[in-house]
């Protein structure tokens, strides 16, 4: 419909390689699960098994540097890092899935903390990491009795913590693009859902292998819980309903699975096919509750198996640096910071990094290389720890100059000489072309102020979907100059009169500024809140401007002089006409057609047998007053004669306006009656 219209102008609207195949491992368990479950403990000895306490963050045990040429001491004092072994190092695993499925919950859980409290409205905002060393995953699954021995074969784990929201699918790529493993959250209660896919669409399409949680078993109706059981032992306690509504909510999942061409498999049979071949496309299912715990010790072993069983050779490190940006950010004290990933090498004080910009290559120096304490995450602000040097795979955050611009999801690279920081600087070049297309910064357009750079990506990722503009961009607190810089803008357009501001400050003169110049500022800490906020304020704007446009609209009718009609031939006009198409409507302007075509004047009132009425629709016959034009006085039955056609006065402005805020008002038919007095007009 949209598309026709618009012709009335003759305008237009405007992979199949196969994976190499593992090399064949030792079994790593017995091949049976019945096996297990003989040699769990009776409910006596299950009794007096003690719970798990929550740990206190363990600090990681100091080891003897050695001196190294490349990276200066620094004369801060450092607390050192535990050695990883140089042939292995720990696997970096992804959480993924769709929004409020207890991703972080899960999280939370294994870490015995309460991030997800202090994020807003319950949706990850941030790409978040968080390490566990090889101690705290041996804490976690000490009470472990599950269908093979549990062998500690990694030295640690990595885990990044991906928002499951539909606008933050560039945080979400990016962050399986950097993984060894992953954790795919599915809500038993719901089965596969939107983004569940589109996470399925990205492992799969990286050849990522992934274990599912099949979270919050615990809201099956008459599911009693235990705090950290593993599921093998809970299943024994619940009756014969629970579950029944366990295994349609498993067998929903294992098909949704298979529309996607992946084997979903219950961990237990998973475990029990080691001793045969472990495809990338079978998938384990480990039942969880983030609330009770329960599972977490199956999730955890079986996520630590499959790692090291389809991983091994992936895990092991490497000389050659990988680092990648997960978010800029402004800290208080520090100034701009980059929470990073390092994958395969080691960093140090000192070292110089070359990494791209919005504005070109950055090249800078690492001031001061920060983790968080123990099993502590990236975004939470709490007390960092100082390193001399940090090994992979480890999530920190590096201080240092000249960072502001940096690109969220770019390499970083070391330089060891001028020569190596002139070729990495021609390499990122490459890459800043590709990255900062995803930033479109227009002419006309919003002002659009985050916390960060992701989240800056996300947003302006959704309002390019919605067709919206964005002239600027900024990170950080909002400022009186920042708005400055849009204000010109917002005083041509009041479409672009407001700012749109995700989890960040706004300052006093900020404020003051904008109410002066009467530009709106929008905040909230969930995107979906702030985009709600500027299409309402959007949607008023069209309510006004339609009404505006209402009051001065002209609308198409055609209609027809009868015979035998005249009451007052002139000073006004007083005839009797039948309407042939469209509607008449008081006011509406009205000419006749032809060679002599001619404004008459205006209808100023319209009446059915001595009624007045407000509008006569087509095939109506009643009797009008014309109003006439200021230029002269027409007369009835001498400018113009019975069977004459009469047609509402457009123009081409008058058509863009119906266009502009009646599109959808008008029906196909009015619309083809629009082109035909356009050809009786002549109308360009």
């Amino acid at each position: 419909m949209s598309q026709w219209i618009d012709d009335i102008d003759l305008e237009e609207s405007g992979s199949d390689a196969k994976e190499e195949e593992p090399e064949e491992e030792e079994e790593d368990g017995p091949a049976a699960w019945e096996q297990a479950q003989e040699s769990s403990e009776s409910e006596e000895e299950e009794a007096k098994k003690p719970e798990p306490v929550k740990p206190e963050p363990v600090k990681p045990e100091p080891i003897k540097q050695e001196k190294e040429t490349s990276a200066p001491k620094s004369k801060i004092q450092y607390t050192e890092m535990e050695a990883v072994p140089e042939h292995q190092r720990s696997p970096i695993c992804v959480i993924m899935g769709h929004v409020d499925t207890g991703k972080t919950k899960i999280l939370d859980k294994i870490r015995h903390s309460n991030i997800q409290d202090g994020e807003a409205g319950g949706i990850t905002q941030q790409i978040g990491a968080t390490y566990f060393p090889e101690s705290e995953i041996k804490r976690r699954t000490q009470f472990f009795k599950g269908p093979f021995k549990l062998e500690y074969n990694i030295p640690g784990l990595l885990i990044i913590d991906t928002p499951g929201h539909e606008s933050f699918s560039n945080l979400r790529s990016r962050g399986s693009s950097l993984c060894d493993i992953a954790i795919l959250v599915i809500d038993i209660m719901h089965g596969v859902e939107n983004q569940t896919l589109e996470s399925l669409q990205m492992l799969v399409s990286k050849k990522v292998p992934f274990i599912i949680a099949l979270n919050k078993i615990d809201r099956l109706s008459g599911w009693q819980s235990k705090d950290w059981r593993e599921f093998v032992n809970g299943v024994k306690v619940q009756d014969q309903h629970t579950m029944a509504q366990y295994q349609k909510g498993l067998q929903r999942v294992i098909t949704q699975l298979g529309q996607q061409g992946l084997n979903g498999v219950p961990f237990n049979n998973w475990v029990r096919n080691i001793s045969t071949k472990i495809e990338l496309e079978d998938v384990p299912i480990v039942p969880t509750s983030a609330i009770t715990g329960e599972g977490i010790p199956d999730l955890l072993a079986i996520l630590q198996l499959r790692a090291h069983i389809q991983m091994k050779n992936r895990l092991t490190s490497k000389n050659e640096l990988q680092c990648t940006v997960l978010e800029v950010k402004v800290e208080q004290g520090m100034g701009t910071t980059l929470d990073v990933i390092l994958v395969n090498g080691v960093l140090h004080v000192n070292d110089i990094i070359v990494l791209a910009g919005m504005n070109g290559p950055i090249v800078s120096r690492i001031r001061a290389l920060l983790t968080p304490a123990p099993l502590k995450e990236l975004r939470v602000r709490s007390e960092y720890l100082h390193h001399d040097k940090i090994y992979a795979a480890m999530g920190c955050k590096i201080s240092g100059p000249d960072l502001q611009s940096a690109i969220a999801g770019s390499e970083l690279f070391v330089a060891h000489s001028d020569e190596d920081v002139e070729i990495l600087k021609k390499r990122v070049e490459a890459d800043i072309t590709a990255i900062t297309s995803s930033v479109n910064k227009n002419e006309d357009g919003l002002l659009v102020q985050a916390s960060t750079l992701g989240s800056l990506e996300a947003l302006l990722s959704y309002l390019k979907s919605q067709n919206v503009n964005v002239a600027a961009v900024g990170i950080g607190p909002l400022y009186k100059k920042d708005i400055q810089q849009i204000l010109h803008i917002a005083q041509a357009n009041p479409k672009y009169a407001c700012v749109l501001c995700f989890n960040v400050e706004i300052s006093a003169d900020a404020k003051t500024f904008a109410q002066q110049n009467d530009i709106k500022i929008f905040s909230a800490e969930i995107i979906y809140h702030l985009t709600d906020m500027y299409a309402k304020y959007i949607e008023d704007l069209k309510v006004k401007a339609r009404e505006a446009a209402r009051a001065q609209m002209v609308w198409p009718v055609e209609f027809q002089y009868l015979e035998k009609s005249l009451i007052h031939r002139s000073k006004p006009i007083i005839i009797g006409i039948k309407v042939l198409d469209g509607t008449l409507k008081k006011g509406t302007p009205i000419s006749t057609i032809g060679e002599n075509a001619r404004f008459i004047g205006t209808v100023d009132s319209i009446q059915v047998n001595q009624q007045p009425i407000e509008e006569a629709k087509i095939g109506q016959e009643c009797a009008i007053l014309i109003k006439d034009p200021a230029s002269w006085s027409p007369e009835a039955d001498k400018d113009f004669h019975p069977k004459d056609i009469f047609v509402s006065k457009l123009t081409r402005p008058l058509i863009d306006l119906l266009k502009e805020h009646f599109r959808d008002e008008l029906a196909r038919e009015d619309w083809e009656l629009v082109r035909k007095i356009k050809g009786y007009l002549k109308i360009i």
